[in-house]
C-alpha cells in the first residue's frame, strides 16, 4: 500500500470509550490537562571525567621557518598584450631579459619583444619599482 492510503473500517462489536473525569475546559472546549503520554525528558549525563597524564611533559613546539623576505612581483608586459610574472629580472648582453618566474624557473625574452612603456605604466600602478640591473655575464 501507498503511504497514504484511505482505509474504511467496520467495527461488528461493541466498542466501549473510556470516561474522563470533568476537567476544566476553555471557551473552545479544550481540557487544560498534562497529556496522559508525557514524560519529562531524562537529565544529562555528566562529563567524562579528564584524563590526567602523571609525569608528563610536553615536548616544545618547533617553530615555523618564516620567510625573511620576498620579492616584489614584477609584470613584464609584451608587445603582444600579454604580461609576464617575475621575480627577479635582468638585462643580460645580445638584446635579453632573463627573469625568473613565480615558480622559480629561469625565462628569457627578446627586448624586442617587451613592451617597456606598459610594462613601467603597469608596475607604477600596482607600486612596484622598475628597474633593470645589467649582468654582462
Amino acid at each position: 500500500m501507498k503511504e497514504e492510503t484511505r482505509l474504511t473500517l467496520k467495527i461488528m462489536d461493541d466498542l466501549v470509550v473510556p470516561q474522563f473525569q470533568a476537567t476544566p475546559h476553555d471557551d473552545y472546549g479544550f481540557a487544560h490537562r498534562e497529556p496522559s503520554a508525557y514524560q519529562p525528558p531524562p537529565p544529562a549525563p555528566p562529563p567524562p571525567a579528564p584524563i590526567v597524564y602523571n609525569n608528563y611533559i610536553a615536548p616544545a613546539p618547533v617553530p615555523v621557518p618564516v620567510a625573511v623576505y620576498a620579492p616584489p612581483v614584477t609584470v613584464l608586459v609584451l608587445r603582444n598584450g600579454y604580461g609576464l610574472y617575475a621575480t627577479h629580472y635582468w638585462f643580460q648582453g645580445g638584446g635579453q631579459i632573463r627573469y625568473t618566474a613565480v615558480n622559480g624557473a629561469p625565462y628569457v625574452v627578446s627586448t624586442q619583444q617587451l613592451n617597456m612603456a606598459a610594462t613601467i605604466g603597469v608596475n607604477q600602478q600596482r607600486g612596484v619599482p622598475f628597474n633593470v640591473p645589467y649582468r654582462g655575464y
